[in-house]
Formats: C-alpha cells, sequence, structure tokens
C-alpha cells in the first residue's frame, strides 16, 4: 500500500488530551540506531528488541525512505534513555520525498491478545518536533481486520486520540478491540509538506484505559509489522 494514498484516504482527528493510565512504551530500551536511504532496509535480525518494560516485552522498531527521495536522503530512528527519535534529512527539497519510523508492539506469536476494550484513547508524549510530521496508529485484529487513525500535526507536549478515531481500512468491515493482534505508531512527513526535513523526539506512547491480555491462538499469529509501504512482514 503506498504511504500517502494510505494517509489521504482515512480521516484524521486529534482530541484533547487525557492523562495516560497505561504505558505501552517509554523508551528505556536502548534499540538502533538505524539509518536507510532511499529504498534500503535494515536487517530483519535487528528489527525485534525483546525486553521488560514494552507492551508484551516485545517491540519491532524499523525506518523508511522512499525510493523515489532525492539520491543520499536518509532516515534514521533511535530509542533509549526515555526517548524515540525519528529524523528525515532530504538531500534536497522536493515535492515527493517520503520517509516513515515505526515502532510497532507484537504479540510475538504468544497465546495471548491485547484487550482493548478499556482504552479510552491514544497517549503520544512529545518531547520535540521540527518540520511537519503526522503520526499514523495502526491495529490488527485476530481476524486481520486493521485499522487506522492520524494525529496530526504532532506537536510538542500530550497528544491524543480517541480510540474511536481509529477507522476499519476496508469499508464495511469493524475492529474487534477485544482480540487485537499487534498496535503500530508510524512517524511520517505531513503529505502537504513532503521532501522537508523532520525531526521527532518521542517520550512515551501510551493509552487512557487499560490494556489486558487474553487467551489467542499460536496459529493466529499476525505477520504484518505495520501498515505503510517500504515496511516488510515479519519473517
Amino acid at each position: 500500500m503506498n504511504m500517502k494514498t494510505a494517509l489521504c484516504s482515512t480521516l484524521l482527528a486529534a482530541c484533547g488530551s487525557l492523562q495516560a493510565q497505561v504505558t505501552i512504551d517509554a523508551f528505556t530500551e536502548a534499540q538502533g540506531p538505524f539509518t536507510v536511504g532511499p529504498g534500503e532496509q535494515i536487517d530483519p535480525q535487528v528489527w525485534v528488541l525483546q525486553a521488560p518494560g514494552i507492551l508484551g516485552e516485545y517491540r519491532i522498531m524499523l525506518p523508511s525512505m522512499s525510493d523515489d527521495a532525492p539520491l543520499d536522503s536518509t532516515t534514521t530512528t533511535t530509542a533509549g534513555a526515555g526517548e524515540w527519535l525519528c529524523q528525515m534529512d532530504f538531500a534536497a527539497p522536493n515535492d515527493i520525498g517520503d520517509g516513515a519510523c515505526a515502532v510497532s508492539y507484537d504479540r510475538g506469536c504468544a497465546e495471548r491478545l491485547y484487550d482493548f476494550t478499556a482504552v479510552q484513547a491514544f497517549e503520544i508524549d512529545v518531547a520535540a518536533v521540527s518540520g511537519n510530521p503526522l503520526m499514523v496508529i495502526g491495529v490488527t485484529d485476530r481476524n486481520g481486520v486493521g485499522g487506522f487513525g492520524f494525529l496530526t500535526p504532532l506537536t510538542s507536549g500530550l497528544n491524543s486520540l480517541q480510540r474511536d478515531f481509529v477507522f476499519p481500512s476496508v469499508p464495511g468491515t469493524a475492529i474487534d478491540w477485544s482480540a487485537i493482534d499487534l498496535a503500530a505508531f508510524i512517524v511520517t512527513n505531513d503529505p502537504d509538506f513532503p521532501g522537508l526535513d523532520t525531526s521527532t523526539t518521542i517520550s512515551s506512547i501510551g493509552v487512557a484505559g487499560d490494556i489486558q491480555f487474553v487467551e489467542g491462538d499460536v496459529e493466529l499469529c499476525a505477520d504484518e509489522l505495520v501498515f505503510a509501504d517500504g515496511f516488510e512482514s515479519a519473517p
């Protein structure tokens, strides 16, 4: 799926801040830095970090830079010491450059799922921002139904997106919030401002509400990492 098509085809909504009651990731566990140029990918063996203090004790992190971006453009992402950085540097201003960084939280093929029925909103604490970034919040349930929501513009401070503004990607389907297989958070440049340098530092990702683990089926392990062009499926 083309990232810009996905961004433009779904409604966006940002809501007033609520206090996060459950932390998905405070980025105390170090990973990266990872840097890619146009069309490049990092080694899949370093995508995954297994550590306590992360939702499901399992984080997948990777950067992307579109293959039509100017030569020598890069995207860098790194996490640790309470920060997740996404830095997109374009070799020249342009109207087609498209970069992104993603973190996702998969149940890791374990016999469990995430119950998000008590989640009221997703909470993103942004420490610093430059340029014009936005965030895509994506989920996939045990039946493979995906959904997207958007935080735009992404600004310094606490950004909040109500769960009700995460919509199914296919009209006529419904997300089963009681059986979530994967949650992904993608920082990218605003499609209205393509090809401009963007830097975002996030202190934490969490929710207002509660997240529970429920029994699942190991055979239903999701293999989709994130919902954007340039990101691969987990092996």
